[in-house]
């Protein structure tokens, strides 16, 4: 209880008050991506997996970008949630080129794509959200992107930049048929929460 607190809190200092980013571009890029791996951190502890998840022995988040990838591994790499280690994977977009038949590696990736938690679409690999659900199928993956229409398009978490300051929108209908669902904690911080109702309203 005292550990699902202190999370609660580390969010809410984050997403509405501090988390400025630095001015320089380099450095700021990499605050960003430290700050986006903390926050993806908390979100596993306001997220509930189908139980046949929560019975891995491990909590493993792939990560679309090498460079992202770096930065979000030396964050994340001795985390633990429930007594479970986060680990991390590296994925990368050259899975969903045109290809005739995937060879060795592309299955050895899909397999590790299908044994992750979440995975973290960041903004530079514009992946076709469609051709990795036909990859992952029906499996209970949160999806988390940093891109405009992300949730449109099918994302469950997408990272927003407001006032220099890193938020997060979500979508309930995604998360729905994945079977994953989020604390209420996590919903009200949430800057947007899209939900049946207002997905009716936009047709």
């Amino acid at each position: 209880m005292l550990a699902l607190t202190a999370g609660l809190i580390w969010l809410y200092l984050f997403a509405g008050q501090g988390a400025s980013l630095f001015a320089a571009l380099n450095a700021q890029q990499v605050a960003e991506y430290e700050l986006k791996s903390a926050f993806i951190y908390n979100f596993l502890k306001f997220t509930q997996w189908p139980k046949e998840y929560d019975k891995k022995k491990d909590i493993v988040i792939g990560i679309f970008d090498p460079d992202v990838y770096a930065v979000c591994d030396k964050v994340l790499r001795h985390k633990t949630i429930d007594k479970k280690q986060v680990q991390t994977v590296q994925l990368t977009k050259d899975l969903f080129k045109d290809k005739e038949e995937l060879n060795k590696n592309d299955q050895a990736m899909i397999k590790q794509m299908q044994e992750c938690h979440i995975l973290f679409i960041p903004e530079s690999q514009k992946i076709d959200l469609k051709a990795l659900k036909t990859l992952t199928g029906k499996l209970p993956i949160l999806l988390v992107g940093e891109e405009k229409e992300f949730l449109e398009r099918g994302g469950m978490i997408n990272f927003l930049i407001l006032d220099k300051k890193v938020r997060f929108e979500i979508n309930l209908i995604e998360t729905d048929k994945a079977a994953i669902q989020f604390r209420s904690q996590l919903l009200r911080l949430a800057v947007r929460v899209i939900e049946k109702k207002e997905k009716d309203q936009e047709q």
